[in-house]
């Protein structure tokens, strides 16, 4: 049988400490790869990447979708196209 694969995925609000969990693994990138950890290089930068992620998942507009003139779902497919492929590829 297969070992099975461990995810973790930290996706937090505001204030949840997010960015010091990413900036940390950012810092450490090498010694987590030595130690067999996958770190996905899809959603980088770091900070815009995460942000990108976590309003992909988004079912409310909020400053995101304003800041990035996310209007109609059209707008919504064009501006996110790519994204879960690229980190399916990685994973994969």
């Amino acid at each position: 049988m297969a070992a099975k694969t461990k995810v973790l995925i930290h996706i937090g609000m505001e204030k949840t400490g997010t960015t010091s969990i990413q900036m940390w693994a950012d810092k450490n990138f090498v010694t987590l790869i030595e130690q067999g950890f996958a770190y996905l290089k899809s959603p980088r930068p770091f900070v815009a990447g995460c942000r990108k992620l976590a309003a992909f998942f988004q079912s409310e507009k909020d400053e995101y979708f304003y800041h990035h003139k996310i209007k109609t779902e059209d707008d919504r497919a064009k501006h996110f196209d790519g994204l879960i492929k690229s980190i399916l590829d990685e994973v994969e």
